[in-house]
């Protein structure tokens, strides 16, 4: 079974995506399949999947430090705020649309039945589940419609631990005003607490542990340090925190421009762990004194932010750090402003505008956007510093929504491998001063930045490094310091573990067979070692033949199993609070959908009932069923019939129950441990 443990927030910011991304590395190193997954993320560092799709960084790195291939279903919906009040919406990968805060509230439970499918999918591929919530829980004014916090992890049927930062201060006002403000129901998720970010003696915080433990009644699972562990960042709070400050000494200085809508600053992690780079995110035109390499990076609102350049003189001093022969760089949003014209008639209706003329080129905005990871090869002759990267493969992603088309005096920067094919991209000057990409991801390629970065110390009369820093490497030795600081400040086996387990430890069996085949004996025999029994009656007793048939299955139960007449809802029966020895059988799940086919279609005629969108809410109720089973740690039984066997109803009712029926059961086939066809009295073990 699934495992799932889920990780919320006292406050954005609090150390939720790290933390997360150490337990994926902890679950990994301890042999477990393990994914991360959050259901909607609002952030503008965002990535691409080997299949093309849009999600965001945080789960990317975190399934990375999992040891697994990042999956669009890790983060189903991806926000990318293009100004205060607007954001695009990415659903699965795609983008689906422009919404406004309000519209979007409104519209999110359309999205639960898809993010619980997606959820459910991934849960079936992989031992642990480690979820992540999204600012925090207490939001109250959000909480009817919630799909990432609480309202997630009633979805998944899974334990919450509550993260708080004490570097931010407050940190017991903040975990008892959060618990505080959750309905029980909510509180009773929550199993533990971990304190974040945490400088000096820990001996300091035993008293008002003591204290916040009895008030709160939820124990404080550890204490984890202040750790500057080198992993990315989810969004721009850590931008706005001063992370990069960058004031260590180091011999080159890469100024990069702080754009108010800017994203992907992820790109510049591997030159940031550059041992001779220091990183400096700038909004000053002061700033850029001692830039020995200037970047305009990806923006999520690209005429906005070119607008602001040139109102916050950003752009006169970028010019003029050119002029005085300083190398300048632009990705994606940053190396279309550099350009000489940006046509947008799709995303702000501006119209033509100037760009920072440093490359003679055009933009034209395009409705569709690319998304794809590509292989390149740098351009075989570069000038000035790029010389050294002339040849060289490089690795990454594109996420834009214009083309950009190369006047005269520039030249081709690198030629991309897409579909078979080889597409120019990029831009630079003869004297190598400006140079352009659509390319996210460059500088994680190790031998273009090391020469790039060499390019760099020979303008200053430096000698050039000869050992190629491994980013890949890297990222991986923090990982693993983050999993062994986890593992001695928190009680992982104690802990997370037996929260992660208890989360789903049972079995989910299905048992199917014709009318009258055996199949009722058959699932009751293989829990009859249960020393508790919960019978889930699922039929209505509409007439006195029915109630026969009731009594007689009741007749040949043993005595002490407790009996639930129920066909709806079940999920509030199949819990987390029943002991692993126990066990559930539910009978049968082809009534429940005839119940629930006459309780959608109510007083109509069957001939006018619209089963499209009634098998829809059939499907909705499956999914929450399927993941009640998968959470419970006692072994479920669930029966259901076996329908259609190649005859086909004479009237529309009852081919479209067969239909409904069928594809049911091959939704709880696929979700179950084990299925079992039972005919003529035997069963056969299909799965």
């Amino acid at each position: 079974m699934t495992q799932a443990v889920m990780l919320q927030g006292t406050a954005s910011d609090v150390g939720k995506s790290v933390l997360v991304a150490g337990l994926c590395r902890i679950f990994y190193q301890d042999g477990l399949r393990t994914a991360p997954f959050k259901s909607q993320n609002m952030a503008l560092n965002s990535g691409i999947t080997p299949d093309g799709k849009e999600m965001g960084r945080a789960q990317i790195f975190q399934a990375e430090a999992a040891g697994i291939t990042p999956d669009v279903r890790m983060n189903p919906v991806l926000l990318k705020p293009t100004s205060d009040r607007q954001a695009q919406v990415v659903l699965m990968g795609k983008v689906a649309t422009n919404m406004d805060a309000v519209s979007y509230h409104d519209y999110k439970p359309r999205l639960r039945e898809q993010i619980l499918a997606v959820y459910n999918s991934l849960a079936q591929e992989y031992d642990v589940i480690v979820l992540e919530g999204a600012g925090s829980p207490a939001e109250i004014n959000l909480r009817d419609r919630d799909i990432v916090n609480m309202g997630m992890a009633e979805m998944a049927q899974c334990p919450v631990i509550l993260v708080a930062d004490i570097d931010r201060g407050g940190v017991f006002a903040a975990i008892y005003g959060t618990l505080a403000l959750l309905h029980k129901q909510e509180r009773d998720r929550v199993k533990g607490v971990i304190i974040n970010k945490f400088r000096g003696d820990v001996a300091l915080l035993y008293s008002g542990i003591e204290q916040i433990e009895s008030l709160t009644g939820v124990p404080v699972l550890g204490v984890m340090p202040w750790l500057d562990v080198d992993l990315e960042d989810e969004d721009g709070v850590a931008l706005q925190n001063d992370k990069y400050r960058g004031n260590a000494p180091r011999d080159i200085t890469i100024a990069i421009v702080q754009l108010p809508h800017i994203s992907n600053f992820t790109d510049f992690n591997a030159l940031a762990a550059q041992p001779d780079v220091r990183i400096r995110y700038i909004r000053r035109p002061e700033a850029l004194t001692d830039a020995d390499l200037v970047i305009l990076p990806g923006s999520k609102n690209t005429l906005s932010d070119l607008a602001w350049l040139r109102e916050s003189g950003m752009a006169d001093a970028v010019l003029q750090t050119h002029r005085q022969g300083v190398p300048v760089m632009g990705i994606c949003g940053g190396y279309q402003m550099l350009g000489d014209t940006i046509v947008d008639e799709v995303e702000s209706g501006l119209g033509t505008q100037p760009g920072l003329g440093l490359l003679n080129t055009i933009t034209r905005f395009a409705q569709d956007k690319t998304t794809t990871q590509v292989n390149a090869t740098m351009s075989g002759e570069l000038p000035g510093w790029l010389a050294a990267a002339a040849g060289l493969p490089v690795r990454g992603y594109e996420i834009h929504m214009g083309e950009t088309v190369l006047q005269e005096g520039c030249c081709t920067a690198m030629t991309l491998q897409k579909n078979g094919c080889s597409v120019a991209d990029g831009a630079v000057t003869a004297d190598g001063l400006a140079f352009g990409t659509y390319l996210h991801g460059l500088f994680d390629s190790d031998a273009f930045t090391r020469a790039v970065v060499n390019g760099l110390r020979a303008r200053k009369g430096l000698a050039p490094w000869e050992t190629t820093f491994c980013y890949a490497e890297h990222k991986a030795r923090q990982f693993d310091l983050l999993a062994e600081t986890m593992r001695q400040h928190i009680d992982i086996d104690k802990n997370l573990h037996h929260h992660a387990t208890a989360s789903g430890a049972g079995m989910m069996i299905l048992v199917t067979g014709g009318a009258r085949s055996g199949k009722s004996r058959h699932a009751e025999a293989l829990i009859s070692d249960a020393p508790q029994v919960l019978y889930i009656a699922t039929s209505q007793i509409l007439d006195d033949e029915m109630a026969a048939r009731i009594q007689h299955h009741k007749d040949g139960r043993p005595a002490h199993w407790r009996t639930a007449e129920c066909w709806r809802h079940l999920d509030t029966l199949i819990t987390a609070d029943l002991a692993p020895d126990d066990a559930i059988l539910l009978e049968c799940i082809t009534t429940m959908v005839t119940n629930l086919l006459f309780a959608l279609g109510g007083e109509n005629d069957p001939e006018q009932w619209d089963y499209a969108a009634m098998e829809r809410a059939i499907d909705d109720e499956i999914q929450i069923l399927i993941a009640a089973c998968q959470r419970c740690p006692a072994k479920v039984v669930l029966v259901t019939n076996e329908v259609g066997m190649g005859i086909v109803p004479e009237n529309r009712l009852a081919r479209h129950f067969r239909d409904i029926a069928g594809r049911v059961n091959q939704r709880l086939a696929a979700a179950a441990d084990e299925v079992w066809l039972v005919v003529s009295g035997i069963g056969v073990k299909i799965k």
